[in-house]
C-alpha cells in the first residue's frame, strides 16, 4: 500500500489493493490478442480487466483523483462478487440497489440534448440496447454493464421491471415513457419522501443521510470518479461520490443526482457534461438461489461482513442464505434448509 500512489491514502480502504507482484507479472505477460474486446481475461477462475490513462473518463489529477503517472502502463482491476443493499422484499423478489459506485460515467454522451431515461445513452449501457435505444444512436451490444458484470444464469434471475420515469417531482420536467428493463438507477421517489423511508433512506430531500452516501470503487476512481476529502463535526464526507437517479432535473438536460452529504440535487446536472456514479438497481428473482448473505453495514460505520466464500470462524463453514423477508423493521433471514435468524432494524426509518 505504501507505494501505491495513484490514490491519495485517505480513500483507500479495507480490500481495494492487491498486494501480489507475482500476479501482477503473470497479468503483464499475457499475449495483447488473448484479452477480449472489453480488455477483460480469466485466469485461474478470476476475472480481471486492465486499462490505460486514455480509457479514463475524467483524467483530472489530484487527492480528490485518482493520478495516472504515464500513459502507456496498463493498471489492473479485478472483479469481485457485487455486494447489494436489500432495499425490500416482495414475496420471492428483492429490490437492490449496489452498495457502491460501481462505475463513472455520463448520463447521457455525446448529445447534450433534451433526453429522458428512455433515451439515454446510460440506460442502453446498462442493458446492452443497440443504437435504436437511445438518441446517440450509440450500440452497446458489445461492451455494456450487464454483460460484463453478470454471468448467463445470473442475468436469467434478474426480473424485467417496469421501470416509472415519473416527472421532476417539483419543476414538473417530464419524466418520457416508462421502460421495460433489468436495470436501472432508482428515482427521486425511491430516494426521498413517503416512499422512500421503507427503502431506508430518509424522507426529506435536504437531509445529511448516511444512507443515501456512497463510497466507489477503486475502478471508478480510476475511471474519473472524484472522491470527496472533507470532514467537519456534522459529517465526514472523506471516500463519498455523487451518483446518478434516473429522474430529470430542472429541465430535460439535466438529470438528479445524489451530493457527497446523502443530499438529493433536485434540480440536477447537465447529462452530458457531468460525469457520476453508477449505482444499479435490480428486482431479483430470490428463487434462482444464485445469491449469498454478506453481511450487514450500518449508518454508524458498524460492520459484520462476510467475504463472498468465506468462513466466519476458522473451521466454520459459510451456509448460504436462502430466503430474506423484510416487513416494516424487521429482517429474517433462512440459512440452510431449517434455521432462521431474526433481528430488529434500527433505525426503522
Amino acid at each position: 500500500e505504501e507505494n501505491f500512489t495513484a490514490l491519495d491514502k485517505r480513500l483507500i480502504r479495507s480490500g481495494d489493493l492487491i498486494e501480489d507482484s507475482n500476479l501482477y507479472d503473470e497479468l503483464q505477460n499475457i499475449d495483447v490478442y488473448d484479452w477480449d474486446d472489453n480488455n477483460d481475461i480469466e485466469v485461474n477462475g478470476n476475472k480481471y480487466r486492465r486499462m490505460k490513462r486514455k480509457d479514463a473518463l475524467n483524467l483530472t489529477g489530484g487527492s480528490h483523483h485518482y493520478n495516472w503517472t504515464d500513459d502507456e502502463t496498463y493498471h489492473y482491476f479485478k472483479y469481485e462478487p457485487i455486494k447489494w443493499r436489500v432495499l425490500k422484499v416482495d414475496g420471492n423478489q428483492a429490490f437492490l440497489l449496489a452498495d457502491l459506485a460501481l462505475d463513472d460515467k455520463k448520463y447521457n454522451f455525446p448529445d447534450s440534448g433534451n433526453i429522458t431515461w428512455e433515451t439515454s445513452t446510460i440506460r442502453s449501457w446498462l442493458n446492452g440496447y443497440g443504437k435504436s435505444s437511445n438518441t446517440a444512436k450509440q450500440d452497446y451490444t458489445d461492451k455494456n454493464f450487464i454483460g460484463s458484470a453478470f454471468s448467463s444464469d445470473e442475468k436469467a434471475a434478474i426480473k424485467d421491471t417496469l421501470v416509472i420515469n415519473d416527472d421532476n417531482i417539483r419543476m414538473k420536467t417530464e419524466g418520457g415513457e416508462n421502460t421495460t428493463d433489468k436495470i436501472f438507477f432508482l428515482s427521486e421517489a425511491e430516494v426521498y419522501g413517503d416512499n422512500a423511508v421503507i427503502h431506508g433512506f430518509a424522507s426529506s430531500y435536504g437531509v445529511y443521510d448516511e444512507g443515501r452516501r456512497s463510497y466507489s470503487s477503486t475502478y471508478t476512481k480510476a475511471m474519473g470518479r472524484y472522491s470527496d476529502l472533507s470532514t467537519d463535526a456534522l459529517i465526514d464526507r472523506t471516500g463519498k461520490c455523487i451518483w446518478w437517479l434516473r429522474s430529470p432535473g430542472k429541465d430535460s438536460k439535466m438529470a438528479v443526482h445524489l451530493n457527497y452529504t446523502g443530499a438529493v440535487m433536485r434540480d440536477g446536472t447537465p447529462v452530458a457534461l457531468m460525469d457520476g456514479g453508477v449505482r444499479p438497481a435490480l428486482n431479483l428473482d430470490l428463487s434462482s438461489n444464485l445469491y449469498s448473505y454478506a453481511g450487514t453495514v450500518c449508518s454508524d460505520g458498524t460492520e459484520n461482513e462476510i467475504s463472498p466464500g468465506g468462513q466466519t470462524e476458522p473451521g466454520e463453514e459459510n451456509i448460504p442464505v436462502t430466503d430474506i423477508s423484510l416487513s416494516e423493521n424487521k429482517l429474517q433471514l433462512k440459512v440452510g434448509d431449517k434455521s432462521k435468524i431474526a433481528a430488529s432494524v434500527f433505525p426503522d426509518n
